[in-house]
């Protein structure tokens, strides 16, 4: 028995592919945020950019967890959520 017959050897390379990328946006965002809180003074803009920034993290958590969950859909033959 190969472990190709257990396992959809190509979803987890498409997973473990989509979560370094994944990673590496919200680290990006993370930084940027961190920046903005210790670069900026009290005010205005410092408040919308952290608003926006928050948002902008969100979103992609939400993009990016509907990607995965679509992918191990796709990748378990049922298409639960393939459009």
């Amino acid at each position: 028995m190969a472990l190709d017959e257990w396992v959809d050897v190509g979803t987890i390379k498409a997973l473990s592919k989509h979560t370094s990328a994944a990673l590496v946006a919200v680290l990006g965002f993370a930084l940027v945020g961190l920046a903005i809180s210790f670069g900026l003074k009290d005010g205005v803009l410092k408040q919308a950019l952290e608003i926006v920034d928050g948002a902008i993290l969100v979103g992609l958590f939400v993009v990016l967890g509907y990607k995965v969950i679509n992918l191990t859909a796709r990748g378990s033959g049922h298409g639960l959520l393939v459009a």
